[in-house]
This record gives structure tokens, C-alpha cells and sequence, in this order.
């Protein structure tokens, strides 16, 4: 109601819902976070049905349903991304749109169709928000279909086996168990929302668009890294994107392989041990771009000379070397190195040996070998 789709007025409409709507900002923060935690739960719930077969017969269309509900939730997700028209949006759309082009023969006329021009501009900018109106829509008629599926066989349950005996009531038990998952996911997001609303969100992001400069590092969301790994993990374009398909296609087709008499992993341990190493390779990117980003984090050796010889003092800036390109970028790159730029950020500064150490002097050496089980330093090493 208060956004503006247009190239002009987009990322001032979203200050304007941010600084004079009454509960904007909280609104945003809500619709922002709450698809990477939607998200979060969806990954999860993948991870739980693999781990317990639950695409196994006669559960083929659930499964199937379910992995294009994900695809879609991506497309809805990437689409969203766009509206604030910031540098991150912008660009964001700039590379993955473009991603089409690697398509033999159509892929230029593609993405001039997704452009609606020869540039990401206006007509760009309004097809991705009415698109972000429009696909939820099919994602809750494909929910709906989800459910009806699942309804048809029931659920599966960690056993892995099929049985009408011994049933539980789905009220009051399951009720109430469900009841303390909502409570303690809305504490959570709640805690999210109103303490750290940006850990996942961008500084390029707070720059208006503009086509002219192109940021350094154009980091995608954090449910984008692993496809943004796997494009970067192969020189050639049309690789990369050709490289991407088989990761769905192999979810889609694991309900046609060989059937298992012992579907659950947990009376299966040698196939335990990868299941639960599963979200490794899904989830390495997010370390390897933390890693990649550690490269700018960290300080210089200091070298012999530097050592013996004593420090240079330099004169404090003025407003005119401020103005300048240089300090511009210089105070950019600052702000960036602020911020968490994605989960991977976040995890690495979770195990780092800094953050260990600093438990150790809130806690105490008692508390702090209670808080980390006794072996902070062995685990940080």
C-alpha cells in the first residue's frame, strides 16, 4: 500500500514505511526475517525427511509436491529481494536474470522477456512486485495440495513403518506439542526481530540503486550461497548453471529408486553417519564465504623492519579527504566489515576462539568451563 513500484520512488517508499508508517518498520522487519526463518524451518524439514525416508512409498507425490513448494519458495524469495531497489537489489537481479543468457540459442531473448527492456529498469522492477504478489498465491494452492497428499497416506514417523495399531489422539497430545514448537519459534523470532533485525541483511543494500558503479562484492542471501557456490566452483557460465539442475533433479527422483525394506536411519547405522553429515555439503559455502571474507579481517604480520623501526604517525583526515573517492570507499568497506554478511559470518564468530574467550570473562574460568563442557580451548584449537 505504501511501496511504489518505480525506479524512482521505490527505495525512498521503503523509508518512508521504515521512518513515518506507524509500525512500518516492525512490519518490514517481519516480512524481511520471517522468510529466512520460514526458510530455516523448510531446510530443516528437508533434512528430517531425508533422514527418515519420508519420500518412500507410498509417499512419492508429497515429496515431489513438497520439493517444487521449495523451488517456488526460492523464486517468491529472490523476487522479494528486489522491491527495496537498493544496490544489493539491483545487482542481485542484474546476475542472477542473467544467469538465463547461458541458455543455447533463447537465452538472450529470455532474459530481455524477464528484463521487459535491455537493462534491469522500471518495467523490471514492476513485473518482480506484482510476481512477489502473485506467488504466494500458487505456493499456498500447492500447500493446500501438499497437505491433501499428505492427509491421504498419513504422516510418516521415525520408525519408518506403517501400522494402524497403537495410535496416539492428534488432540489434546499433539496439540500441546506443537503448542511449545510455536511458542518457542515465536520467542525466537521475537528476539530476532526487535534485537538483531539486520544480522542478515546487507550494507549495499542501504545505498539507493544505481547502475553506474558495481559493488565489490555482490554477496547473495544466505539461502543463495550454495548456489552461488556451485556457479563459482565452474569457470564456464553455462557449466555452472547446467550444474545447478541436478541438485533438485536428484531430490525429485529419489522416490523412484530401489524401495527399502528399512526406510528410518535409526536402525540403519551405516547409512546414520551420512545422513547426518547430509547438510555438510549444502551448508559448506556458508564456511567457505566466511572464510573468503577473512582474508580483509585480518591483520598484517608485522615484519623485522616494522618492528625495529618506530611507528609512522599520520595526520588526522580532513572534511576534503573525506569527500574524496578513496575515503568514500575506504568507509564503505568499513561499514561492510560491520555487518554480518551472511549465516556464515555468524557461525564462524559463534565457534571462533575470540568468542570463547570472551564467555570465559563474562562466566568466569568456573562457568566458563561449564558453558563449553570443559574443553573450550581444545575445541578453539
Amino acid at each position: 500500500m505504501h511501496h511504489t513500484p518505480h525506479v524512482d520512488l521505490a527505495f525512498n517508499s521503503v523509508e518512508h514505511i521504515m521512518r513515518d508508517v506507524e509500525g512500518g518498520w516492525l512490519l518490514r522487519y517481519m516480512h524481511a526475517n520471517g522468510a529466512s526463518m520460514f526458510l530455516i524451518v523448510v531446510h530443516l524439514h528437508i533434512f528430517c525427511g531425508l533422514y527418515y525416508a519420508s519420500y518412500s512409498s507410498p509417499r512419492e507425490f508429497v515429496w515431489c509436491l513438497g520439493v517444487v513448494i521449495f523451488l517456488l519458495m526460492i523464486v517468491t524469495a529472490f523476487i522479494g529481494y528486489v522491491p527495496p531497489w537498493g544496490q544489493m537489489s539491483f545487482w542481485g537481479a542484474t546476475v542472477i536474470t542473467s544467469l538465463a543468457s547461458a541458455i543455447p540459442v533463447v537465452g538472450d531473448t529470455i532474459v530481455t522477456w524477464l528484463w521487459g527492456g535491455f537493462s534491469v529498469d522500471n518495467a523490471t522492477l514492476n513485473r518482480f512486485f506484482s510476481l512477489h504478489h502473485l506467488l504466494p498465491l500458487i505456493l499456498a494452492g500447492a500447500s493446500l495440495l501438499h497437505l491433501a497428499a499428505l492427509h491421504q497416506y498419513g504422516s510418516n514417523n521415525p520408525l519408518g513403518v506403517h501400522s494402524e495399531m497403537d495410535k496416539i489422539a492428534s488432540y489434546p497430545y499433539f496439540y500441546v506439542k506443537d503448542l511449545v514448537g510455536w511458542v518457542a519459534s515465536a520467542i525466537f523470532f521475537s528476539i530476532w526481530i526487535f534485537f538483531a533485525p539486520n544480522v542478515l541483511g546487507h550494507p549495499d543494500n542501504y545505498i539507493p540503486a544505481n547502475p553506474m558503479p558495481t559493488p565489490p562484492h555482490i554477496v547473495p542471501e544466505w539461502y543463495f550461497l550454495p548456489i552461488h557456490a556451485i556457479l563459482h566452483s565452474i569457470p564456464d557460465k553455462a557449466g555452472g548453471v547446467a550444474a545447478i539442475a541436478p541438485v533438485f533433479i536428484s531430490l525429485l527422483a529419489l522416490p523412484f529408486f530401489k524401495e527399502m525394506y528399512v526406510r528410518s536411519s535409526s536402525f540403519r547405522p551405516i547409512h546414520q553417519g551420512p545422513s547426518l553429515l547430509l547438510p555438510i555439503p549444502w551448508d559448506s559455502p556458508f564456511f567457505l564465504m566466511e572464510q573468503g571474507d577473512s582474508y580483509d579481517r585480518e591483520d598484517p604480520k608485522p615484519t623485522k623492519d616494522s618492528q625495529l623501526s618506530p611507528p609512522k604517525t599520520q595526520p588526522a583526515p580532513t572534511r576534503e579527504d573525506l569527500s574524496t573517492s578513496g575515503s568514500k570507499d575506504d568507509m564503505i568497506k568499513n561499514v561492510r566489515k560491520s555487518w554480518f554478511s551472511s549465516m556464515a559470518h555468524s557461525v564462524g564468530r559463534f565457534c571462533s576462539k575470540e568468542f570463547l574467550e570472551w564467555l570465559k570473562k563474562i562466566f568466569g574460568e568456573g562457568g566458563g568451563g561449564r558453558g563449553c563442557g570443559g574443553g573450550c580451548d581444545e575445541a578453539a584449537d
